[in-house]
């Protein structure tokens, strides 16, 4: 009976995990999870499309049409590396989702990274917002321009609330992951 003693006492040493940290950490591991498998679907159908003569030809029109604006033109010209690069940040995410879970500090402090760099983003995409109609080769035609407007204004609002709510959202998770107790959790 002394084993008995011995397990009960350890595990009431033991820090108790918090729910937190769990779900957050299953929330963002799945979550990454199924972004890397859409991203492997993603550059199959890239290949496959770039396989087509036809879409490689409009492709390569885009890159040659001076009316789209330079970002744009980059974009397409660079698009193996822009997949290649969130495919990146959502295996790193996942990585630091599994360290959560199992309550490493490296992957608490590499989320918390990853969570300003995401409150980042989406206040940059916030300001980008703003210059949308200066940045989008638009027809000079003033009732097309006023369609495009009553369309859009609502849409970009729309995402600015959200992009922001995101953004209080991920400061609120790396704030959390910095508090005492959540801190005491991890080795």
């Amino acid at each position: 009976m002394q084993f008995m003693t011995d397990v009960a006492t350890d595990s009431t040493q033991a820090t108790p995990k918090s729910t937190f940290v769990t779900v957050v950490g299953w929330i963002f591991a799945v979550l990454s999870a199924f972004g890397l498998l859409i991203m492997v679907f993603e550059g199959l159908m890239m290949k496959l499309m770039f396989a087509n003569g036809q879409f490689a030809d409009a492709f390569a029109s885009v890159q040659d049409n001076a009316e789209i604006p330079a970002f744009s033109r980059w974009g397409f010209e660079h698009l193996w590396l822009i997949l290649i690069g969130i495919a990146t940040y959502i295996a790193i995410e996942l990585v630091f989702s599994i360290g959560l879970l199992r309550r490493r500090n490296w992957g608490r402090v590499g989320f918390m990274v990853l969570m300003m760099l995401a409150t980042l983003y989406n206040v940059v995409s916030v300001v980008v917002s703003f210059f949308f109609f200066d940045l989008m080769p638009f027809p000079n035609d003033a009732e097309i321009m006023a369609q495009a407007k009553t369309f859009f204004y609502p849409a970009i609002a729309f995402n600015d609330i959200l992009s922001l709510a995101f953004a209080v959202l991920f400061v609120w998770i790396a704030w959390k992951l910095t508090t005492p107790k959540i801190r005491a959790e991890f080795s």
